[in-house]
């Protein structure tokens, strides 16, 4: 796996002129076995998760380091096929959760979007989405204006602050006077930054069409008469439009002209679909599943289970066979469901012991397995757009799974290191001192200053906090933000430790509200034991360790 034997470098002219406009993206950039890295690949996974800027204007430098970087990722990829490591269970799983995917999202393209969005469209879409504007407006609205002559009224109103901007008017000061959009009049009509297709195509039209610093004429509007300048842009390369066409696709499904249309005709196909595959409910599964989990929610209720626990874990084994949807070659199983959601629902589930939640989750994910079955009876697994997919899912993600076997499961670090590492560096791991607090958030200053006076002359302060707190992720804990360092929670933390225990202090200004706070306890400054500190020393040292592991293997 020697870079020097496997990798072919065709970089040179090729990869200083990546940010021209017309520069061939099908050039090779890199030969790796007989993987190649393209001048479209490049760009493309350069500008992934960055903030905006012209390829065109990155230096050299940068491009040569992420070049190397994707050569490592290639490497590894080959690492891990050689390896077999693509028959890892969790890999199989995720590589067929991806698979039927896109199959399905193949399906729904050439059956409902295709058919519905013309492809000038998605050309006009594609020709304006290398453009950001930051705009600002003035709204004369029509909302109340029925009759023809008060619609001209209010036209010629329009017009006629044109003409003052046109003459040297601010067009900041006319939309702070004018404008019927009480959103943004109050600054000075900015709209913020948009992309194409925010808007109805008409508005965007009038947008787009203008220059840095120009302002347009009125455009009647579905709003009424509106008068756009643009205060600055962004433009950045795009890739060809065949990379782009299926994004695209899918941003134009949901742009308001589009939404309406395409629901209707998915909800038509689906019901066709389920027609030609016979598609109907068991009821004795749907009622059996229903049940249980009525049982689950009578079971939270009582206290027999903890809220926020595995919902599906009282449900026997043997009933994960029963059938909930059928069809012809296939079925929905309780099982299948169960499993759906564990898989794609690891952080918060969706609770199924509401009625409705049941309902709408459980004829859901039966629809998506239906059409996914479907689209594989119509050979879509073999659509280019799968086949592409599927690359770049093993493109992406095989890396890391070598990554994983070859570097992480590798590195072992023993408690002996780790104790010389503590001794070493034991000033670092001094905990500050700490102040635990409640705080009880207000948006209206004589609110806030009400709470804080009924809390000094000693109301209970969880029952104000249950009551006043605005602050949702501690609404439910009665305000409780816990143990907070000095620095580590802004202007809360800063009065917090000009406190002492069961001081109550504000109200003050906390951002856009008011802040009252009760200081519950107080820690001073203490040295960390090394079961303490243990996880953090573990933390640090293997990421030398695994860069270390990284690059002996990559060597190999």
């Amino acid at each position: 796996m020697s870079r020097s034997v496997s990798v072919v470098l065709l970089a040179g002219l090729v990869l200083a002129t990546v940010g021209c406009e017309r520069f061939d993206e099908a050039k090779t950039v890199a030969k790796i076995a007989n993987l190649r890295i393209t001048v479209g690949e490049f760009r493309q996974h350069y500008a992934h998760g960055k903030p905006w800027r012209a390829f065109g204007t990155v230096p050299m430098e940068p491009r040569r380091k992420h070049l190397s970087r994707m050569i490592d990722a290639r490497l590894k990829y080959i690492d891990a096929v050689v390896n077999h490591f693509d028959q890892d269970s969790l890999y199989q799983t995720r590589l067929k959760a991806t698979k039927d995917r896109l199959v399905l999202e193949a399906l729904m393209r050439d059956k409902i979007l295709y058919r519905i969005i013309p492809e000038r469209v998605v050309k006009q879409w594609y020709k304006y989405s290398g453009r950001t504007v930051h705009v600002k407006h003035i709204l004369i609205s029509t909302e109340n204006d029925s009759l023809p002559r008060q619609i001209l009224r209010r036209g010629a109103l329009a017009w006629w602050l044109y003409e003052a901007i046109r003459k040297g008017a601010s067009f900041d000061s006319l939309a702070e006077k004018y404008s019927d959009d009480k959103a943004s009049r109050k600054k000075k009509g900015d709209m913020g930054w948009i992309q194409w297709g925010r808007y109805p195509t008409r508005m965007s039209k009038a947008i787009f069409a203008l220059k840095k610093g120009e302002v347009g004429k009125p455009v009647r509007t579905a709003n009424g008469f509106e008068i756009f300048t643009i205060v600055d842009e962004r433009v950045q390369d795009m890739p060809r439009y065949r990379d782009m066409r299926d994004a695209l696709l899918s941003r134009i499904r949901n742009a308001p002209e589009y939404r309406g249309r395409v629901n209707k005709a998915q909800e038509a196909f689906i019901q066709d679909v389920q027609r030609r595959l016979g598609f109907e409910k068991n009821e004795f599964g749907y009622n059996h599943f229903s049940g249980q989990m009525k049982i689950r929610k009578a079971m939270v209720m009582s206290g027999g289970a903890k809220a926020g626990s595995d919902q599906f874990e009282h449900i026997p084994k043997t009933s994960y066979k029963y059938a909930i949807y059928r069809w012809r070659g296939d079925s929905l199983t309780i099982g299948d469901v169960i499993s759906y959601i564990r898989q794609h629902s690891k952080r918060r589930q969706p609770d199924l012991t509401e009625p409705s939640t049941f309902k709408s989750w459980v004829e859901g994910i039966a629809r998506q397995k239906l059409l996914t079955d479907y689209a594989y009876s119509l050979h879509y697994e073999r659509h280019p757009y799968v086949r592409r997919g599927l690359r770049n899912f093993r493109l992406r993600v095989l890396p890391v799974v070598a990554d994983n076997i070859q570097v992480r499961r590798k590195v072992d670090i023993p408690d002996e290191e780790l104790r010389k590492y503590y001794e070493a560096h034991k000033e670092s791991f001094v905990q500050p001192p700490m102040r635990k607090v409640r705080e009880i958030l207000i948006s209206d200053y004589d609110v806030a200053e009400e709470v804080a006076r009924r809390a000094r002359a000693g109301e209970d302060f969880e029952k104000l906090a249950a009551k006043f707190n605005e602050r949702f992720s501690t609404k439910e804990k009665k305000g409780l933000i816990g143990w907070v360092r000095e620095d580590g929670f802004g202007e809360i933390s800063q009065m917090a430790f000009k406190g002492k225990v069961g001081q109550v202090i504000g109200s003050f200004k906390n951002g856009a509200k008011w802040s009252v706070i009760r200081i519950e306890d107080a820690r001073p400054a203490r040295q960390r034991t090394f079961e303490e500190a243990k996880k953090e020393i573990l933390s640090r040292m293997r990421g030398a360790k695994e860069n270390q592991r990284r690059q002996e293997w990559l060597k190999e």
